[in-house]
């Protein structure tokens, strides 16, 4: 998209409507932050030149750990140049309605983003506009159609596509179907799959947009829902199924206090059950419990490589405990015990572990109408790694316009399957002003003191200061501020 393109879909869908609409609103919201970012750097070094460091293994001259392979070199990392940003986002959402046709409106979601400072050190898509979504909508009681780009959510995650979607509903609301077509997008993203940002391996990227079909029903009553999706797409390439996918996902309320939950995603494509869970939760009045089973897989469209790795699931249960001890103060406990299946893998000199579990202990007291303070120790034991973290966060509105935050915490992370340690402390404060009900500003400062702990030179602090402001600023008609006619008793004119 040009840089044109973001005034031009405003113009597009809310100047007809300003003309003829009785209501309008553009909310814009601007995003600023200055960070910094550090990476690795590769580099060799001739096999001739190597030292035996104190780990025992070969390193350079100057304390850098190498891999040699029996060339000529070896190579080795060490920690790249800071570099400094200052990524910069401005979100525009419109709606205009009152067209003159009972139920139409138009919407429009938006998104234009940059790097103020010189020599952006952000990897990514280089596109400095984008369209969210952007479409008409008639929206009656028994009916609803949408047409331009938009996003179906559901049990199944997040599509966008460029199409179409009707909805039918019940005329007692208890059931609602809904149907819908047209040119896929990437998986929770706003880029097609042609897109370069998707191509680390273009040998095996599609040069086609996909076509994306789907379906939805919903079925609720008083104490009881059930709801169903279908998604499916297609490669413009070469018309083979690139995703095909169902789920089902339900909640029965058995009494005013035990509620029960359940659903599964099964991937048509692979023949592969994704992500399932069965739970329930209870509300005893100070205390509140809930328990869940659930499985964990991973599941990757058909047109990328990352399908021949066959993921294997984990199996997990969880808990939470929820006492409200005083009126004041809540304390909460959660943990989790997780397993991996097996990978039908032999690997006779390598014991791999397939088991780990998590747990959370946490409090919030409202100290005053004004002031709360939340804190949260969270443990974790696992595959490959386990990381430790203390945080807390105080919250104070002396106004209903202003709102102050003071947030901190510490991370350890070490790492199963490398040589160094993570440790993290943070601490920042930010405020909030809301002006009145259209205008609001934020600023926050962050101070991040991250350092790896290595067995050689590659030891390195990254330290940095982060600076963050917000501007939301709502734009609207008065038509949404219309006073209701006055009230009349039951059964008179």
């Amino acid at each position: 998209m040009t840089r044109r393109a973001l005034p031009l879909l405003v113009a597009a869908l809310l100047l007809p409507g300003a003309a003829l609409a009785q209501g309008w609103q553009l909310r814009l919201d601007a995003r600023a932050q200055s960070a910094s970012y550090r990476g690795w750097q590769a580099d060799s070094i001739p096999v001739g030149d190597t030292v035996s460091g104190a780990s025992g293994l070969p390193e350079t001259p100057d304390g850098y750990i190498v891999s040699c392979t029996g060339l000529p070199t070896c190579d080795y990392w060490r920690p790249g140049e800071a570099r400094r940003g200052l990524p910069t986002v401005v979100t525009a959402d419109a709606a205009a309605w009152g067209l003159g046709v009972s139920g139409l409106s138009l919407r429009f979601r938006g998104r234009a983003g940059a790097d103020l400072a010189d020599g952006s050190p952000w990897y990514g898509p280089d596109r400095s506009v984008e369209l969210v979504e952007g479409y008409a909508d008639l929206d009656r009681a028994r009916y609803r159609v949408r047409l331009g780009r938009q996003v179906i959510d559901g049990r199944l995650g997040y599509w966008g596509i460029d199409g179409g979607r009707a909805w039918i509903r019940a005329a007692d609301g208890a059931f609602e179907a809904s149907g819908y077509a047209g040119w896929g997008l990437a998986r929770a993203s706003n880029l097609t799959v042609a897109s370069d940002a998707l191509n680390p391996l273009g040998d095996f990227q599609t040069g086609v947009r996909q076509g994306a079909f789907g379906a939805t029903a919903a079925y609720r009553t008083g104490r009881a829902s059930l709801a169903a999706q279908y998604h499916r797409e297609v490669s413009g390439a070469d018309y083979g199924v690139t995703i095909e996918r169902g789920s089902i996902a339900g909640e029965y309320v058995a009494t005013r206090h035990v509620a029960f939950t359940g659903g599964a995603i099964y991937d048509i494509a692979s023949g592969l059950w994704g992500n399932w869970d069965i739970g329930a939760n209870a509300d005893l009045g100070r205390i509140g419990l809930s328990g869940r089973v659930r499985q964990y897989r991973p599941l990757f469209d058909l047109w990328t490589i990352w399908q021949a790795f066959s993921p294997v699931p984990y199996h997990a249960v969880d808990g939470t405990i929820t006492l409200r001890a005083l009126p004041t103060l809540s304390l909460r406990a959660t943990g989790e015990s997780y397993r991996f299946a097996e990978t039908e893998t032999s690997t006779p000199l390598v014991d791999i572990e397939t088991t780990g579990w998590r747990t959370t202990f946490g409090a919030t007291w409202s100290a005053t109408r004004a002031l709360t303070l939340d804190g949260e120790l969270r443990r974790e034991f696992g595959v490959g790694a386990y990381a430790n973290s203390l945080q807390g966060t105080a919250t104070w509105m002396p106004t209903p316009a202003w709102l102050l935050r003071v947030n901190g915490g510490h991370l350890e992370r070490p790492l199963e399957y490398r040589i160094d340690v993570s440790t993290l402390d943070w601490f920042g404060i930010g405020a909030d002003w809301t002006v009145d009900r259209r205008l609001t500003f934020g600023l926050a400062l962050d101070q991040w003191s991250e350092t790896r702990d290595r067995p050689d030179a590659s030891t390195f602090g990254w330290d940095q200061t982060r600076v963050a402001a917000r501007l939301t600023w709502l734009l609207a008609s008065n038509a949404d501020q219309m006073r209701l006619p006055p009230g009349r008793p039951r059964g008179t004119r």
